[in-house]
């Protein structure tokens, strides 16, 4: 899990993202990229154990990769509805972390890209909020993309 987090592309979407909002590059900020300051990891944390939650059961029909509940279960001898309670939890956790970290005024880091780290955040939530809407999207994500791109926002009631 440690590892895990750095395989995932939200890292380096929050590094494009602070090169393009950023006119001020600072070397206090780069040390943080460099440190893994956990407002990178964070996000990173809910993409991952989001995708695990989503995806551990069809992966391990397909023997595709090692994801962290079926690791976890086996480490700790926990049933598949434990572990699964356990990863969501962590889940949590890290959405109070995370939250804490944006809420903390000593980082070099802009308004703007903190904004962007918690909506990176929230988008990978409702990516797996219903199941793999990546690798297998189900009808209730396709529903959704379909409704945001297709339909009007009434401003006014009718």
């Amino acid at each position: 899990m440690d590892n895990a987090w750095l395989s995932l592309s939200a890292v380096v979407i929050l590094v494009h993202a602070y090169c393009v909002i950023d006119q001020n590059i600072t070397k206090q900020a780069l040390d943080c990229f460099d440190q893994h300051d956990d407002l990178f990891h964070h996000p990173s944390m809910i993409f991952q154990l989001c995708n695990d939650l989503a995806s551990s059961s069809a992966d391990l029909k397909r023997e595709i990769t090692a994801k962290s509940i079926p690791c976890y279960m086996n480490e700790t001898k926990l049933s598949e509805e434990l572990a699964y309670e356990q990863t969501r939890n962590l889940i949590d956790e890290t959405w109070k972390k995370m939250n804490k970290g944006l809420a903390n005024n000593n980082t070099p880091f802009s308004r703007p890209l903190m904004d962007i780290i918690l909506n990176l955040g929230r988008t990978i939530y409702c990516i797996y909020q219903y199941g793999d809407a990546y690798e297998g999207p189900d009808n209730t994500s396709r529903i959704r993309v379909l409704k945001l791109l297709f339909e009007h926002v009434s401003l006014i009631k009718e």
